[in-house]
């Protein structure tokens, strides 16, 4: 007489996979970020077979919406594997279990289970970089309108905006604001660096989430230096060196608005640029820092050379003009190199990923996206004033 084998069983309601780290929970959808690194999984599986309980093998799988399964076959009921997803894919795991007779259980779909709060999915979502393209939209939004608004206070009274605008009502209540504000333009900035970071920190460590914005998107951080240069180098220091009488023509304002429509189209850029990002950028990283501080030291020698050759002792107003021109040049460019320098001292390569946590263990990499994007948003106010020194230099 032959007795059939029974194939082993598998107890759905107590078999699982678990993830924690970098997911975020939306409605039914579980959403994996950080996609430069493998997702690491535990696999639970709970079966039975009365021949050969404690000699099952499991096949787990790991389908996307392709069909194209990725299989890991272990002999433990808890394991850990990491899985090397790619974005834009939906995925879902399976398993199923053999006896050493080669007999199979029936293959069943697996519930997901967030660690981060305890949350039960069935499938996990590894969006692609366009489905945070939201957050992008909303800092550019901000960008436009600080500058516009600066741009309105600095010349509210060259424009002649009518009194019952009420754009012009608006500038007027903040400019009675901080009408002393530029009266000490460094102090004030190192009151209102302190102000923006706290504020910045604040929104990373929140982990704010509206729709499919995040406070802690790459957006957000690429948000920070730009506010920072401009306060600092947009603002304070073109109202520090150049609000003269002397120095108030169109190209004043042909300056400023190049500066702010540049820096505006950097920071959109930078955001497109670091979605294509996929490996190491360690060694052009150093040759970008290297040549930034070979071209612009040289810069800074010649321009030096030639206001002691022709300007040293001269007591003429034009020569205040130049001065002043030549005092933001310095400073400038010496925070670009400082910036550079700074960035060759570090060790490690850049990584983008579209949302970043705001910990110890990000940290290097976020001050790296930082001064990378400072060098790259200082670029346009770099070149224009090397024309405004040449300009005032005739």
């Amino acid at each position: 007489m032959n007795i059939k084998n029974k194939p082993p069983k598998i107890n759905e309601n107590e078999t699982r996979v678990e993830v924690s780290g970098s997911q975020i929970s939306e409605g039914k959808k579980l959403i994996y970020w950080d996609i430069n690194n493998p997702l690491e999984v535990r696999h639970i599986v709970s079966a039975t077979d009365i021949e050969d309980n404690n000699q099952l093998q499991f096949f787990w799988t790991l389908e996307n919406e392709s069909r194209y399964p990725i299989e890991f076959i272990t002999n433990s009921s808890s394991s850990i594997n990491r899985w090397r997803l790619k974005s834009g894919e939906t995925y879902i795991f399976k398993v199923k279990a053999k006896d050493p007779d080669g007999d199979f259980s029936e293959i069943i779909s697996v519930n997901i289970i967030n660690q981060n709060d305890k949350s039960i999915y069935k499938s996990i979502f590894i969006p692609p970089w366009e489905f945070y393209s939201i957050n992008l939209v909303f800092i550019l939004i901000i960008a436009i309108l600080i500058a516009s608004l600066s741009f309105a206070i600095k010349f509210r009274s060259v424009f002649c905006i009518r009194k019952k605008d009420l754009l012009r009502i608006l500038i007027y209540d903040i400019k009675l604001y901080i009408k002393n504000f530029y009266k000490n333009p460094f102090p004030n900035a190192f009151v209102s660096i302190p102000i923006i970071t706290i504020a910045f920190i604040f929104l990373f460590i929140s982990d704010i989430r509206l729709w499919h914005i995040y406070s802690t998107s790459l957006a957000f951080y690429e948000l920070y230096p730009f506010l920072i240069i401009y306060i600092l180098f947009g603002y304070l220091a073109e109202k520090h060196f150049f609000e003269t009488k002397e120095n108030i023509d169109n190209d004043k304002y042909s300056f400023i608005l190049i500066n702010d429509l540049l820096m505006i189209f950097i920071l959109a850029s930078f955001y497109g640029i670091s979605s294509g990002i996929t490996h190491d950028i360690y060694q052009h990283l150093y040759n970008y820092y290297s040549t930034i501080i070979q071209v612009l030291g040289t810069l800074l020698g010649l321009i030096l050379g030639f206001y002691i050759a022709k300007f040293d002792g001269a007591k003429e107003e034009k020569n205040k003009i130049y001065l002043n021109t030549l005092e933001y040049l310095v400073l400038l460019y010496g925070s670009i190199i400082i910036l550079s320098l700074w960035g060759l001292s570090m060790t490690e390569t850049i990584l983008f990923t579209p949302l970043i946590k705001f910990n110890q263990e990000n940290l290097a990499n976020i001050v790296s996206i930082w001064v990378f994007e400072s060098t790259l948003l200082m670029a346009p106010l770099a070149i224009t004033s090397l024309y405004r020194l040449i300009k005032a230099a005739n």
